[in-house]
């Protein structure tokens, strides 16, 4: 179960640093553009809402871990252009429950 907010940030070849503190997270994770918000959304698991029909939409992605101990994870192509980077590249991870969202930070 993921709850909280963490501060983060994408680097300059599109890579998401996932908080240490941020539990759970496994070696891949899917990820794919809110139906109402517009934010990505992160998921540990392909069990997404019952209501999620397109699979075209989902992108599965490896978590990577760097020598120094960071994870991270790559924001495919196709979700560079979310609200989530409305402001850059500095943005916030809130848990909400089974699932993670990237929201913008000023």
């Amino acid at each position: 179960m993921f709850l909280g907010k963490w501060d983060s940030s994408v680097d300059e070849k599109w890579r998401l640093v996932i908080p240490i503190t941020i539990k759970g997270v496994g070696s891949h994770v899917f990820l794919k553009e809110g139906n109402n918000n517009g934010c990505i959304q992160i998921y540990e698991s392909l069990l997404l809402p019952a209501e999620e029909e397109d699979l075209s939409s989902i992108f599965p992605v490896k978590l990577r871990v760097s020598s120094g101990g960071l994870r991270r994870i790559s924001i495919p192509e196709a979700l560079r252009g979310s609200i989530s980077f409305y402001f850059g590249k500095k943005v916030m991870i809130a848990g909400k429950g089974d699932y993670l969202e990237i929201w913008p930070r000023p």
